[in-house]
């Protein structure tokens, strides 16, 4: 009974040594060989407008076509399209979300700060989903009532008393992709920007766009199982250890009893056994 013992005890010693060996192991593998996960990704973007014109006697055109100067009594309305393209290098699934907001900046001379700004929005919030695509694109076209954010920054001069100001208005596409890949997520957020000066008698558009047609790379750390695996390893070796002592431990209290009450004892557990 003694050599059963011994060798069941040296069993679930080497189980437990085992274990404990194989969860180190993968622990400082985990640490000294961290894995990520990598999604890349190419934007690229156009902003064509066309400012339309008030009847008039001195165009003959209806619209100016972008990149001229603008006489600001002469424009009716400003008809902006707004092209958008991201690839990826993988299959991705998720949402992606856009709006067009128009924005009045009353600035400071200079550059030298900003007294007051305020958004609109030009056309609702949309939501797209995409599912295992490698593309997304976006096309919006919105016509812009240049006369309503001129007056409005006016006003503003106006009931303040500013003397000092110059006002910008900002019309641009707002970007919004939650999209995941191959064991990564990845928010994505872009805007295309059109900027038109205000109170002005003349304007020049510009386009100040965040997007690059660059690659972009968005690398995540993956998720360390072998932690987990080295935990459970051990604290089931350890359960293992425990359970066969306390099984010992009985055994060893019935047998010092007499050898009839260990066969009681186990015939309840392994019934027909006999020491």
């Amino acid at each position: 009974m003694k050599d059963t013992f011994a060798k069941r005890n040296f069993l679930t010693f080497m189980i437990f040594l085992i274990s404990l060996v194989l969860g180190i192991f993968l622990l400082v593998k985990t640490f000294s060989d961290q894995k990520f996960a990598f999604l890349k990704y190419k934007e690229q973007s156009n902003i064509d407008y066309k400012v339309y014109l008030k009847d008039n006697n001195f165009f003959d055109e209806k619209y100016i076509e972008k990149g001229k100067t603008y006489i600001t009594s002469l424009i009716d309305y400003i008809h902006v399209d707004y092209d958008y393209n991201i690839d990826f290098d993988q299959e991705v699934s998720g949402e992606y979300s856009y709006k067009v907001i128009a924005k009045i900046e009353a600035n400071k001379l200079d550059n030298a700060g900003t007294y007051w700004e305020k958004e609109y929005d030009i056309t609702d919030l949309k939501t797209e989903k995409i599912k295992k695509k490698n593309n997304i694109a976006i096309n919006q076209s919105v016509d812009v009532n240049y006369n309503q954010y001129n007056d409005i920054l006016k006003d503003f001069i106006k009931s303040v008393g500013l003397s000092n100001a110059e006002g910008t208005l900002k019309v641009y596409l707002q970007i919004n992709s939650n999209v995941d890949g191959k064991n990564i997520s990845a928010p994505i957020e872009s805007e295309l920007v059109l900027k038109l000066p205000l109170s002005q008698l003349a304007i020049e558009a510009s386009i100040d766009s965040e997007v690059e047609n660059d690659v972009h790379e968005i690398r995540e750390e993956l998720k360390k199982d072998n932690v987990l695996i080295f935990l459970l390893a051990t604290t089931g070796a350890w359960k293992s250890s425990q359970l066969n002592n306390d099984t010992w431990n009985r055994r060893k209290g019935c047998v010092i009893k007499g050898v009839q009450a260990c066969n009681n004892t186990y015939d309840r557990e392994e019934p027909g056994r006999i020491f």
